[in-house]
């Protein structure tokens, strides 16, 4: 059977003349270096990179046996050097929930996503207080807490969203980071086995339902002279052509220049829709829409070149002979 040996060393002088310890890993030909957090004077090296100082010796020697023992539970003939490494200096407390997050994260193709999952781990660390999450200090306790906490705060959304994308994250990095065939087991529990996710709060419809629009556009268009008279006092202007059925109607002589120019009105509704992206379906709050269409018509004035025509109606009996 392969074994591994390891072995206390020192590589290169550091510019303050000390020498940071490494741990050196051979294994099938192979030869990986694991830097431990003590350095050495030069005194205390000797040629060939050997380590003299004792206590430095010691450490490294209770490292070792640390790890010997650990390897020996486990079949690993068939594992790979960095996959050695790994299971003997990586432990299950020092698994970083955050790191493993952002990884994940940037392998996401889709922005919007991304920016949901973003969100969520960004939550989890506020409501935790630190940037370095472990995977051992997220129990089930701690996430039942922080659910409620979001149903507390209102939260109609979130309360769903923000826990099935960590979910979803720890699943993933159960079945990265555990190997069970090597006996690499880094995540031992799912706490998400026994927490209820609440269910997001429906979105309140502000638009008219298809039945009302329906009955709305099924009304025919007013073609007597008298009603048409009658919307015209109400300030509600027919624009539209005259057809062969109706009569000549009351009609604005702006409207009615207008209308010859429809063509440059579908010009400013495609540059609003299509350079200013006024238009969305997705809006969450009536604030949010406010702004966007604000911020939409803001662009759209600041725009250098925009379709436009002079239009200048004079009233001759107001003139002066």
């Amino acid at each position: 059977m392969k074994t591994v040996s390891m072995k206390p060393v020192v590589q290169n002088p550091r510019k303050d003349g000390f020498w940071a310890v490494y741990i050196r890993f051979t294994f099938d030909g192979q030869c990986q270096f694991w830097k431990t957090t003590k350095v050495v004077s030069s005194q205390n090296v000797k040629s060939k990179s050997e380590i003299t100082d004792p206590y430095v010796l010691s450490f490294c020697s209770s490292l070792i046996l640390q790890w010997t023992e650990k390897l020996n539970h486990v079949n690993y003939s068939m594992w790979s050097l960095k996959d050695i490494v790994e299971y003997v200096t990586v432990s299950e407390s020092q698994v970083s929930f955050s790191n493993y997050a952002r990884t994940y994260i940037e392998r996401i193709d889709k922005p919007r996503t991304a920016k949901n999952y973003t969100l969520a781990l960004k939550h989890l660390e506020r409501y935790m207080g630190t940037c370095e999450l472990m995977f051992q200090s997220l129990t089930e306790n701690s996430l039942n807490e922080w659910i409620n906490t979001m149903v507390r705060d209102g939260k109609k959304r979130a309360k769903e969203m923000y826990p099935v994308c960590i979910r979803h994250i720890w699943r993933n990095a159960m079945k990265e980071l555990n190997v069970p065939e090597q006996g690499i087991v880094r995540i031992k529990y799912n706490p998400w086995e026994r927490i209820t996710i609440p269910q997001s709060d429906e979105t309140v419809k502000q638009a008219k339902s298809p039945n009302a629009m329906r009955t709305f556009f099924s009304c025919p268009i007013p073609t007597k002279p008298f009603a048409i008279e009658m919307l015209f006092v109400d300030d509600i202007h027919l624009v539209t052509k005259i057809k062969k059925n109706m009569k000549n109607s009351l009609m604005n002589l702006y409207d009615k220049i207008l209308l010859r120019k429809r063509a440059l009105v579908e010009t400013v509704n495609d540059e609003l829709k299509n350079v200013c992206h006024i238009e969305h379906t997705r809006h969450r709050s009536v604030d949010n829409f406010a702004v966007h269409l604000l911020a939409a018509l803001i662009a759209y004035n600041m725009l250098p070149k925009k379709p436009e025509m002079n239009i200048e109606i004079i009233d001759k009996s107001k003139l002066i002979a």
